[in-house]
């Protein structure tokens, strides 16, 4: 079953590569994912011919504190308009870091975007800023500040396309996701064209927003502070978009590869079939065995119980039923049903809930009990009453002695019984045979159902392995 199964996807003649996301995502929606993997929701609305139309994408900041000034001073260095005349907005985006410093609570990340004027909202837990910042809408970039302790688990959610680590050594846990890594240094002369001094830095800013006369200070601060380089370095990466995109898309069908249990599950699947083909073969032999070692003795020594002449002539009608109910009663307890259901919890199958009786076995019982009724008011119309009435013509006729006439009603009699015990010995023979014969349909049919539940989950998740396993392969291959 395994490896016969093919998906073919023929790619649409038009947005072809956003196509491919997009059915990507419908195969993990129709196979009851409750969340897609990490960011492709995000890649699935911006790929393709997409790519070169996206004007915003989200970099997310991530910072050792969200409560730290020394923290917050990239930012606020890197969305200063020195040259408006509204400082307002400036000022009070300076001081976001201190909202929270007197939370025992890790502070809210922080969403940053343009906007005309400023405008701070709540949006769940997040604080949205708008900015009039010049820097924000020349680079079409919204920024996103969160601590590196939730980073990880925001991922998902955060909406970002990239990462900028700010001394908060994220990197260093294996991130899955585009990230560049900067060291903001207390260092007075920097070095290396990742590393910058944001405190200098924005101490300079402050300096000529305050005084437009230190012009000369406000250069020296950029440039000592090695913050013009930095952010140069920054900027080039965010005005690439269709590069971002790219790198996101790559890390997007990596981390499916290494987080997505279908692959890891197929691998094993092809391995283990062969193993559960013989599983189900050995459970059947085994159940069978069982049968005849185990349940059939007891049927045969119930049934051999029951050949009495004094309990055939003597058991009134429902006393006769009632151990033919018995009989029943010991197939119903067989423990097929247990069986079947240990080797389906073996295999993750749902089990098969307690059944009734088999009716088609009791209702066999009537006419079981009628048949032989029939039997033996048969026999004893037809050959044991007539043979004591001959008998007892004879010697009242007084041409037999009453020896040779005994002797003939004893012959009717006993010939009757044998006739009967003969006929019931049968009967129960059948009747056992049945109840043995439904306990074989009833294994095989457990057998087959299992199979072809096996082969079916099997066919399920080689479908869907299928389907993502080619669109991974194709998008990895644009």
């Amino acid at each position: 079953m395994l490896g016969q199964l093919r998906v073919h996807i023929k790619p649409s003649p038009s947005r072809r590569f956003m196509s491919y996301w997009a059915k990507l995502a419908e195969v993990y929606r129709s196979a009851g994912s409750q969340r897609l993997p990490t960011k492709l929701a995000l890649v699935a609305t911006q790929s393709g011919s997409e790519i070169r139309d996206t004007k915003i994408i989200r970099c997310g900041v991530i910072l050792k504190s969200l409560t730290s000034q020394k923290d917050a001073a990239f930012l606020s260095a890197l969305l200063a308009d020195v040259y408006t005349t509204d400082q307002y907005w400036f000022r009070e985006f300076c001081s976001r870091y201190s909202q929270n410093i007197k939370s025992s609570h890790s502070a809210s990340p922080r969403l940053i975007r343009y906007a005309p004027i400023l405008d701070v909202q709540k949006e769940g837990q997040t604080t949205v800023y708008g900015l009039p910042s010049p820097w924000l809408l020349q680079h079409g970039v919204e920024l996103r500040e969160s601590e590196a302790a939730q980073f990880q688990e925001e991922t998902s959610t955060d909406g970002c396309h990239l990462y900028l680590d700010m001394n908060s050594h994220a990197a260093a846990t294996k991130c899955p996701w585009p990230i560049l890594k900067v060291t903001d240094s207390s260092s007075e002369i920097p070095l290396g064209a990742r590393e910058l001094n944001s405190s200098k830095a924005l101490t300079g800013i402050l300096d000529f927003i305050e005084n437009k006369r230190n012009v000369k200070m406000y250069l020296e601060s950029l440039e000592s502070s090695n913050f013009l380089t930095v952010t140069q370095n920054i900027e080039r990466v965010l005005d690439n978009k269709p590069r971002i995109m790219k790198n996101l898309e790559e890390a997007v069908v990596q981390n499916i590869y290494n987080t997505d249990d279908t692959f890891e599950e197929h691998e094993k699947a092809k391995l283990r079939n062969a193993d559960v083909e013989q599983e189900i073969a050995n459970w059947s032999t085994e159940a069978h065995a069982h049968m005849l070692s185990e349940f059939k003795p007891r049927l045969d020594q119930f049934v051999h119980d029951q050949l009495s002449v004094s309990r055939v002539y003597t058991y009134s009608e429902s006393k006769m039923e009632l151990k033919l109910r018995e009989l029943c009663s010991i197939a119903d307890n067989s423990g097929v049903l247990n069986r079947i259901n240990y080797l389906r919890g073996r295999l993750n199958l749902p089990l098969l809930p307690k059944t009734s009786p088999d009716l088609r076995i009791f209702d066999r019982i009537p006419a079981l009990h009628k048949n032989i009724n029939k039997h033996i008011y048969q026999q004893f119309f037809t050959l044991q009453l007539p043979l004591l009435v001959c008998a007892t013509f004879g010697v009242v006729s007084g041409q037999f002695s009453a020896y040779s006439m005994g002797s003939l009603a004893i012959l009717g009699v006993v010939l009757g019984a044998s006739r009967i015990m003969n006929r019931w010995s049968s009967m129960l023979q059948h009747f056992k045979n049945d109840i043995l014969d439904a306990k074989r349909v009833k294994i095989e049919d457990g057998r087959q159902a299992i199979q072809n539940e096996w082969n079916k989950e099997n066919a399920k998740r080689e479908i869907e392995y299928q389907k993502k396993s080619e669109l991974l392969k194709r998008l990895g291959e644009e």
